[in-house]
């Protein structure tokens, strides 16, 4: 039997100024029946308020809930303030995954990106430091969903490159920076992902 799914949304938020480990805050607007009408909600409402202008960062995450089932979230869409459809994310990390081509990465490595940590309340400024695989690497070997996500690198709590911080980050959510960083900073970021290359 097929679980009931419900559909949350919740809109993420991180003020200005965009500086790494910046608070962000997580509000839920609604939990619908549908997934249609869900989609017709947040489209009337991104409509209604107009873009945003707040030089903060804001998205807007739908969630597939399963309901009375072990496997809580099923499917995730991830939309902009500006109502455009960043990407979908497979809640079922085991699934087979047949790698991404290269020409499909939005990001290279070397990037600078950002997004929202999924394992703490706060905005993270990093560097790809290597793209998805490949669907010939995943001829070579079996890939899951799990193996989709970029590899983040980050800095530690005192800025110094000198770490194994990371994050594997679903293409959906990640941001390029367009926003002012420190030269020091910018530089440190380079530092780590010269690291990772050796």
């Amino acid at each position: 039997m097929t679980p009931e799914i419900v559909v949350e949304i919740t809109q993420v938020c991180v003020e200005p100024p965009l500086v790494d480990r910046a608070p962000a805050s997580a509000h839920r607007l609604g939990i619908f029946s549908r997934f249609t009408s869900a989609l017709e909600w947040l489209s009337g409402r991104l409509k209604e308020n107009g873009p945003c202008e707040t030089g903060g960062l804001v998205y807007y995450r739908l969630d597939e809930i399963a309901l009375d089932a072990e496997l809580r979230v099923a499917r995730t869409m991830v939309f902009g303030a500006e109502d455009k459809c960043r990407g979908i994310i497979d809640g079922d990390d085991e699934k087979p995954w047949p790698g991404c081509p290269q020409d499909d990465c939005r990001h290279k490595p070397g990037d600078l990106v950002g997004f929202v940590s999924p394992y703490a309340p706060e905005y993270r400024v990093g560097v790809v430091l290597s793209q998805p695989p490949t669907p010939e690497a995943a001829r070579r070997g079996q890939l899951t969903v799990a193996d989709s996500r970029y590899l983040v690198g980050t800095l530690d709590a005192e800025g110094q490159p000198e770490t194994d911080d990371h994050a594997h980050v679903h293409r959906a959510l990640l941001f390029p920076v367009e926003h002012e960083l420190s030269r020091a900073f910018r530089a440190a970021l380079m530092r780590r992902s010269e690291r990772y290359g050796r």
